[in-house]
């Protein structure tokens, strides 16, 4: 029997003809993080090692094998040490991620079938996918937010497939910018990987989630302008964020996490208008003041009323500028283009 652990199977009273059929199989060692070693017959995947050591309900989306981030469905073939990495690790948050920035392609594709997705990586708060198509609005997230929940509800299963160079060409001969990282990013002969879910599919290396039922909790978040590969003598696209978690009350924590940033920027853009306003309507810049109050403080410092009012004078001043420092940061200067990715 291909793939399940032979200590499991003899343990389920299988007879040894009933596990390897006509042919005896190749036994191999796998050692567990505890330092346990179990053994299996070749060809076991990662998601069964996993299964039968943690159980069905383990919360794993893929697997180290000997250090190196695996699918579930990965055949193990020879010796090595796995661990499973769960959703809500760092590890775990990235392919989830990864993989619902390939979920948001899918369903922009199907509701705008000339669109042409270019690269969609993780990113440290969520994922965003950048796609050659016609300018779009918030107003039109709902209906890619529910295409997105309605794909994931497929339960559609997340499958990676080999080609070569020529295989790799033909699936995106229609697609200039996959066409291009191809080209700059994939060695003459070497071939590559696609991830294709139901008829879907994308270049890319993995890993990724088994199934699209575990990007049920994804939520847009907003639509931007970008270029493609950070040059803006290159053609602009559409860029669409969004954020993913592993269950639902995950994502809510997260969205009203959010929330609270947005009233307090909100707050700190109010705070460093009236600032500067203030600032400009006495012809004294912000430092100036600060001086006189500092100063105005040591010589009326006996004066303990006086001297309150102008250390809290003092204090809002510092606030004020600490505002306006953070108001000078220039958040163009995203990188636009992930260079260590084939994406998406």
């Amino acid at each position: 029997m291909h793939g399940i652990g032979l200590h499991r199977a003899i343990d389920e009273g299988m007879t040894l003809p009933a596990i390897v059929g006509e042919s005896i199989l190749a036994l191999i060692n796998i050692t567990l993080p505890d330092g346990t070693v179990n053994e299996y017959a070749a060809g076991i995947t990662c998601s069964e090692v996993i299964t039968d050591v943690l159980g069905r309900k383990n919360g794993c989306l893929a697997a180290l094998v000997d250090g190196h981030e695996r699918d579930m469905s990965y055949e193990i073939h020879d010796s090595c040490h796995i661990e499973g990495i769960k959703a809500e690790s760092d590890a775990g948050m990235h392919i989830l991620r990864h993989s619902a920035a390939h979920l948001l392609a899918q369903a922009v594709m199907a509701l705008y079938p000339d669109a042409k997705p270019t690269i969609g990586p993780a990113i440290d708060r969520g994922f965003y996918y950048d796609f050659a198509m016609d300018t779009i609005t918030e107003s039109d997230l709902k209906p890619i937010q529910k295409k997105m929940q309605e794909i994931a509800r497929k339960n559609l299963t997340v499958e990676r497939v080999e080609l070569d160079d020529n295989e790799l060409r033909e699936h995106f001969a229609a697609n200039p910018y996959k066409i291009e990282i191809i080209d700059d990013k994939i060695g003459e002969g070497t071939g590559s990987t696609i991830y294709k879910q139901g008829d879907w599919y994308d270049l890319c290396l993995g890993p990724h989630v088994q199934n699209t039922a575990k990007l049920m909790f994804c939520k847009l978040t907003s639509v931007s302008s970008a270029y493609w590969r950070g040059d803006q003598d290159r053609e602009q696209l559409v860029r669409i964020y969004g954020i993913v978690e592993p269950t639902k009350e995950a994502l809510k924590q997260t969205l009203h996490r959010m929330e609270e940033v947005m009233a307090k920027e909100h707050e700190l853009l109010s705070l460093g208008g009236q600032a500067a306003a203030a600032a400009h309507s006495l012809g004294t810049p912000l430092s100036t003041i600060k001086l006189i109050s500092q100063e105005l403080s040591k010589q009326l410092k006996n004066d303990k009323e006086i001297s309150k009012d102008i250390e809290l004078l003092s204090s809002q001043i510092e606030r004020c500028e600490e505002i306006l420092k953070k108001l000078s940061i220039n958040p163009s200067e995203e990188v636009e283009f992930i260079d260590d990715d084939l994406s998406m």
